[in-house]
């Protein structure tokens, strides 16, 4: 079977996603940094902008919240539904991070690890 540029491009985000799970997993320190910084916070549901295959959510969703990751890529969520399988605690969805289709103040926590570069941040933040 021939390869196009999109399923290359596919390919591609498959193993990049894959590894970032991966190098999540193997350093227990991220999760506990996640964990510090929500310490005293009750976080019922978490909003990942950029999120990849979403594991900067495990943390949280371990202790009962709810998580939706939204990315831009158009293989959002393929990964990380198989990741998250059996877990009915995460969504994904393809969003423009700039126009978040939410109301506002529906997530406690909102994680942003490497979108913020790609991202025009005035509206982003806004």
């Amino acid at each position: 079977m021939e390869k196009t540029g999109n399923q290359k491009s596919v390919n591609e985000y498959d193993v990049y996603v894959q590894s970032e799970w991966d190098r999540f997993l193997s350093d227990p320190g991220r999760s506990r940094a996640i964990l510090d910084a929500v310490c005293g916070l009750e976080v019922k549901r978490v909003l990942d902008i950029g999120c990849g295959a979403g594991q900067e959510m495990c943390p949280l969703l371990d202790r009962g919240a709810f998580g939706v990751g939204i990315d831009l890529n158009s293989q959002v969520g393929q990964i990380g539904r198989q990741l998250f399988a059996g877990c009915g605690r995460v969504s994904f969805l393809r969003s423009d991070s700039e126009l978040l289709p939410f109301m506002d103040n529906c997530f406690d926590v909102l994680i942003c690890r490497l979108a913020l570069p790609y991202m025009d941040n005035a509206r982003a933040l806004g």
